[in-house]
């Protein structure tokens, strides 16, 4: 059924490698999925010109959907920023994952940070109300 949304088709639990090479007679779409757990990765956290920005690859590997991305910024054991955010920007390290599409990274900045020392974690909201947390990550806001 060619006419059948691959959405409806998972949601009913239609989907199976025999559909596949039915919808796709010459076979070029690989029907290998990525495995393991949810996964959050920061970069090292940076800061030029004012802004302190925080980049990451968020994803769960059981389908290829953005998933949302809470970025908090401590001074201490206070919360002085908090953001969330869809990991959906393109990045080449999510793209390498065997079965990871591309769309999974993050890119946020924050701006008129006083200077100091902060901390930056990140957690990726999964869906029913679960997290995975990623190591959390010291940045320095210099003085402008």
């Amino acid at each position: 059924n060619r006419g059948w949304s691959g959405i409806a088709m998972w949601t009913f639990g239609y989907e199976s490698p025999d559909l596949w090479s039915r919808l796709n007679d010459d076979l070029t779409i690989p029907l290998q999925r990525a495995t393991g757990a949810p996964r959050v990765v920061n970069d090292a956290p940076s800061y030029a010109a004012g802004v302190l920005r925080v980049r990451g690859v968020a994803y769960r590997p059981q389908w290829d959907l953005p998933v949302p991305v809470r970025i908090q910024v401590k001074q201490g054991t206070t919360v002085v920023r908090t953001i969330t955010v869809l990991a959906n920007r393109s990045r080449t390290l999510a793209a390498a994952l065997q079965g990871i599409g591309p769309f999974h990274g993050y890119d946020q900045g924050f701006n008129g940070l006083p200077a100091g020392a902060y901390t930056v974690c990140t957690t990726m909201l999964r869906w029913g109300g679960g997290t995975v947390v990623a190591d959390c990550d010291a940045a320095t806001v210099l003085a402008s």
